[in-house]
């Protein structure tokens, strides 16, 4: 008797039934080796967690909005000329150099296309196994920023005044900075860089590329980045 079909409904039923793809090879496999039913279930799991991978990357994909999917092969590797080198490492060091760090922020709008230019930039950033295990939330609510403001200025005041080494006061002490985060309703946008840890490699979103997002965020338009906020947000 071929159990499939009277599997069928109750795999879609538990939004399993990309199982099917496979469960018949599977079976045939626990057939011939005499697996045992864990050994079998764990071969159907690892296929449905592959599936839904697959499908993560496919659905990045289609959000990057590539104009065209291309191999290895398809690739431009020419050579530029030495000096051609020279000059448009030059130019790009010029162009970043100009960036500065700030918390003075112009109120004036910004357009949301060039916000989310400034995201596809960032979202070039590497990451182990090309996961890009993160999610980029642009946020212009002036209410949600005024939250976001005062759970950032909670957690820095308790930095300031309870963890911070002295060292690091002493450091900071010429640059006259403190726990007030205005520049975080000032400024039009606030780009928040979310890590998703069930895809990283890494326990540390800080080991696992966060740098490289930032930077590249950073130097396609120097939006504001919060890198973490430890206090959640209450929904009230």
């Amino acid at each position: 008797m071929n159990p499939i079909p009277e599997l069928v409904p109750y795999l879609k039923q538990l939004r399993l039934s990309g199982i099917l793809d496979s469960l018949e090879a599977r079976n045939r496999q626990a057939l011939d080796g005499k697996l045992a039913y864990t050994e079998f279930l764990a071969l159907l799991i690892e296929d449905e967690v592959a599936r839904r991978e697959q499908k993560k990357f496919a659905l990045r994909l289609r959000r990057a909005a590539f104009r065209a999917s291309k191999t290895i092969e398809q690739f431009d590797f020419e050579r530029l000329p030495l000096e051609e080198m020279r000059a448009r490492a030059a130019a790009w060091y010029a162009e970043l150099s100009r960036r500065r760090t700030t918390r003075d922020f112009s109120t004036e709008p910004v357009p949301r296309d060039l916000i989310e230019l400034a995201i596809r930039c960032a979202g070039t950033a590497p990451s182990g196994a090309h996961r890009q295990p993160w999610t980029y939330v642009a946020v212009g609510d002036p209410e949600l920023k005024r939250r976001i403001r005062a759970a950032a200025e909670d957690e820095e005041r308790r930095t300031y005044t309870e963890r911070m080494p002295d060292e690091w006061r002493r450091a900071l002490a010429p640059l006259g900075t403190d726990w007030v985060k205005s520049h975080i309703t000032d400024a039009p946008w606030v780009v928040v860089v979310v890590p998703d840890f069930g895809q990283m490699f890494q326990p540390d979103p800080l080991i696992e590329a966060i740098p490289w997002v930032s930077a590249f965020l950073l130097a396609a338009g120097g939006v504001y980045w919060i890198q973490r906020i430890v206090k959640d947000i209450e929904d009230n």
